[in-house]
């Protein structure tokens, strides 16, 4: 199988590697020449652009920084939307933003070229070692076509769902990961304050049900700081991409099912008999997303709505004044909607929400 591989940093390039290794020709890209100068010794193709690569693969692998990169990869001038053949595979092994993901896997469809997000855990010891671990979403016969490949330098290959499931999978369990790193430093640091030597921490958490197998806590504390080795291991842009990707909803509300939406309704109507609402103004006025509408056809009593910007909130006359008194149309679209009997608002600005309400509450 002739693969595309386009990204050759500290994760693609080792994964690049293992895919040469096994046997498979190997079509490289990446901004860096100098990156695929091992690759390139050892037997595989340069590709002046990703579009290059794409024409000359079967199966086109991506591993770049995140949504910007992998969009302009895809999509972009000199893409591989440009060489894509039909029939081809696109895998995305970057963590990305799972609306990003469909909108390239749409284009890819006119194409007659499929698009697999697989993105990886496991760090760059997983990437050296060929044991990541892929979480995949997408076509799963499409899946089954191109797992020959992916095995190559992963430990396992998890399939999850829909396409853009994949990158919800990676965004949580990054979310999960990263906030254990913290809890673990934190706990060590209070323990030693508190008296306990860090030996005696180490090997009682070591004997301990909760970070025994934490990848954090016994592979890389104790090759790094328990030896004095304070050098950074992760960008610190990159952890705040993924906590970014995390916070936003619209990753996970896009994809929601209508089971559960249901599910999230329940939840709203145990916790209060309101019907509930996330607000979103667009061009003046506030404007039902798709998702509201779907929430409707399920049956669901529940006002669905989105707050895509802070100045948003306001009309744009009264964007620069911000004043609370000065609402205007919104101020009396928001009213209706109480009146109406919604009582709550979840919005990526829940604190301009409550002054909402809490203002027409005042006023009656």
């Amino acid at each position: 199988m002739r693969v595309g591989f386009i990204g050759l940093g500290n994760m693609g390039e080792p994964l690049a590697g293992f895919v040469r290794t096994a046997g498979h020709s190997l079509v490289v890209h990446d901004l860096r020449k100098a990156s695929a100068a091992t690759l390139l010794g050892r037997g595989a193709t340069w590709a002046e652009s990703a579009r290059d690569a794409a024409a000359q693969s079967d199966v086109i692998c991506i591993c770049v920084q995140g949504p910007p990169e992998m969009r302009q990869v895809a999509l972009g001038a000199g893409g591989i939307l440009e060489g894509v053949k039909a029939g081809s595979v696109v895998i995305d092994l970057t963590t990305n933003a799972p609306a990003v993901v469909r909108e390239v896997g749409e284009a890819l469809k006119t194409r007659g070229a499929h698009l697999l997000d697989a993105p990886i855990d496991g760090g760059r010891e997983g990437a050296l070692a060929g044991q990541v671990t892929l979480f995949v979403g997408g076509d799963e016969v499409v899946l089954s076509r191109v797992k020959l490949v992916l095995d190559t330098f992963s430990r396992s290959v998890v399939w999850v769902g829909e396409l853009g499931t994949g990158s919800i999978t990676k965004i949580v369990h990054n979310a999960l990961a990263m906030s254990i790193d913290l809890l673990v430093a934190e706990c060590l640091t209070l323990g030693a304050k508190a008296g306990v030597t860090v030996p005696r921490l180490v090997e009682a958490f070591n004997q301990g049900c909760i970070v025994s197998q934490n990848m954090t806590f016994t592979q890389r504390m104790p090759a790094t700081l328990f030896r004095g080795d304070f050098t950074a291991r992760f960008a610190l842009a990159l952890a705040h991409k993924d906590f970014t990707l995390a916070g936003d909803k619209r990753s996970y509300l896009d994809l929601m099912s209508d089971a559960g939406l249901k599910e999230i309704a329940g939840y709203a109507d145990a916790i209060a008999p309101h019907k509930w609402a996330v607000v979103q103004f667009k061009d003046g006025k506030i404007q039902e997303t798709g998702l509201a509408a779907r929430a409707r056809a399920a049956g669901l009593g529940v006002h669905v709505w989105t707050l895509r910007a802070e100045n948003e909130f306001l009309p744009p006359d009264l964007r620069s004044a911000g004043d609370a008194a000065a609402w205007g149309d919104l101020d009396r679209e928001i009213r209706a909607l109480l009146d109406a009997g919604t009582s709550g608002f979840f919005s990526d600005f829940p604190d301009q929400a409550v002054r909402a309400r809490d203002a027409w509450w005042n006023r009656r």
